[in-house]
């Protein structure tokens, strides 16, 4: 049996400032927002631009890095994985979040 293979590749601009957290064995992840977009011609001729977001986390010696380097609007390419769990909020109703979970990061551009 073949293993399948779960992997992303985005370049956009960072929308939020990463928001570090620190978990066990002091362990950082950085959550941060990153908007893609794609320009369509709609059928009357026009350009229209879509934006699409996305969760990004990152951990470890990424998160450590993006603490000091990336700022919101900054110009990023990551690759990672795309994953799915659910989340209850404060009112007890679970969701499902999909995020990206960032193995490489390239800063392309600082804001």
């Amino acid at each position: 049996m073949k293993n399948s293979i779960n992997k992303i590749t985005l370049s956009g601009n960072v929308g939020t400032q990463p928001t570090i957290k620190t978990i066990a064995n002091n362990k950082k992840l950085a959550f941060l927002s990153l908007a893609t977009h794609e320009f369509i011609k709609t059928t009357e001729g026009k350009i229209k631009k879509l934006t699409v977001w996305h969760k990004v986390v990152l951990s470890g010696r990424l998160a450590e890095l993006s603490e000091n380097t990336i700022n919101k609007g900054s110009s990023i390419q990551i690759a990672g994985k795309l994953i799915k769990r659910n989340k209850k909020n404060k009112e007890g109703i679970v969701r499902t979040i999909s995020e990206i979970r960032a193995k490489d990061l390239v800063i392309v551009g600082k804001a």
